[in-house]
């Protein structure tokens, strides 16, 4: 406090205060209907068209992944490989119909009211809301809260141990029991309100209590040249357990793989982080292990269709015969002399192999790629174990073909990162 005074007459609020809630006047009116029932995004959105959401995994497969094709009306849509369409995703009504049931706002889901405009309100919550259409389209009341959602609930609950667990989980002592009962197994905040039932949350507060949905990310996997007017999108269905019997579902896929083609949602396009070599001739290392291999797939068909025939895609996932994205597309090229594909399965029997290995078992050649003719590097894929792993397949590389020391390698790497010749996109 000494580093950054309070301003004169001002005091901080204790924690035990409840700050003062937003402001909700009801009025006679309509609510102005989002198109096809999805919020509206903020800012410079262009509509889209779904023409398909297709499995591209096996039935019997752990995991859904869908291929995603949007079509979109717009002659001046541009878009470059590398970049990202943010999605606007909603909740499902009829897990909204539980939701207000549970707060026993069913009866007045449908009245209309607007928040009284002040410097808290966004831009696109001022405009006429029923409490239905807040749920559906602006409020993730099914995310994991935050530690200041059970402090905003403690203050609401009429059952003195419910009051009494919810300031334990809020102290300084209480945050290993908060992340074993809340983090640990992704407990939602609809299952929380459930668990602390005599919460009774002032309509008011609702705008306050729950976070705003957030937009969801995904590279695009199509090159514009090759798929005039379309945006592609490869995307894993969130769906998965912890000890809580009901599986864990992710928000923005859950409500992705529901849509039907023909349904209208809007979408941005921004720019990603990783960029092609200006020349075609310059030899392209892709690392696109699982649905990393979605922005890999747009950098394939740029170069195609520039006349590159360099580019090397390692591939990795767990069957050939399940979960082997794109094969036909893979091999169709590699047939046209455009792509060499090595592909690296984990769970197929006799196999059980990483798109590090393959690396390894192709030293030589990736050594020739890189060093002697100065080839880019491309990563893409989850941020776990997967990028260290690669990092130290080249190095080690490196080491074995180039004669280096670990420390050689080591600045290697980042010089190659640092010139934009070694690029990763993980999440």
């Amino acid at each position: 406090m000494k580093e950054y005074p309070l301003p004169p007459n001002v005091e901080m609020l204790p924690d035990d205060v409840l700050l003062y809630p937003s402001t909700i006047a009801f009025i006679d009116g309509q609510v102005e209907k989002d198109p096809e029932n999805v919020r509206m995004a903020e800012g410079d959105y262009i509509m889209a068209r779904l023409v398909k959401n297709e499995r591209v995994t096996a039935h019997d497969h752990f995991q859904d992944v869908r291929h995603i094709e949007l079509d979109v009306d717009d002659p001046d849509m541009n878009f470059n490989p590398g970049d990202v369409a943010v999605l606007y995703p909603m909740n499902l009504p009829e897990d909204v119909d539980e939701f207000l049931e549970l707060l026993n706002l069913s009866d007045t889901a449908d009245d209309t009211f607007i928040l009284v405009p002040n410097d808290e309100v966004p831009p696109h919550l001022n405009r006429t809301l029923t409490l239905r259409n807040l749920f559906e389209n602006h409020l993730d009341i099914f995310s994991t809260p935050r530690r200041s959602f059970f402090e905003y609930l403690s203050f609401f609950t009429t059952n003195e141990d419910h009051t009494e667990k919810l300031r334990e989980f809020c102290s300084a002592e209480g945050q290993d029991e908060l992340y074993a009962y809340n983090q640990r197994v992704r407990r939602t905040i609809a299952e929380v309100l459930q668990d602390f039932s005599s919460a009774k949350i002032p309509l008011e507060y609702i705008p306050d209590i729950f976070p705003p949905l957030q937009p969801r990310q995904f590279s695009i996997s199509s090159f514009l040249k090759v798929h005039p007017g379309k945006v592609h999108l490869t995307v894993a269905i969130v769906n998965y357990k912890t000890r809580l019997h009901k599986p864990r579902t992710g928000v923005c896929t859950k409500w992705l793989s529901g849509l039907k083609p023909g349904c209208i949602i809007p979408i941005k396009i921004t720019r990603g982080t990783m960029k092609l070599p200006a020349s075609v001739s310059t030899p392209i290392i892709l690392i696109g292990p699982g649905t990393g291999v979605s922005v890999m797939r747009a950098f394939v068909q740029q170069r195609v269709s520039e006349g590159a025939t360099e580019n090397y895609l390692f591939f990795g996932c767990r069957n050939r015969d399940k979960d082997y994205y794109y094969k036909d597309e893979w091999e169709r090229y590699a047939r046209e002399g455009q792509l060499k594909v090595f592909a690296a399965f984990s769970r197929d029997p006799n196999e059980k192999i990483y798109v590090q290995n393959i690396l390894k078992e192709n030293a030589q050649l990736v050594w020739e790629i890189v060093h002697e003719r100065e080839g880019h590097i491309y990563v893409s894929g989850r941020s776990d174990k997967m990028p260290t792993d690669v990092t130290n397949a080249f190095k080690s590389i490196f080491i074995s073909e180039g004669g280096m020391t670990d420390e050689d390698a080591d600045n290697y790497i980042t010089l190659m990162e640092r010139t934009g010749r070694y690029q990763q996109e993980v999440w």
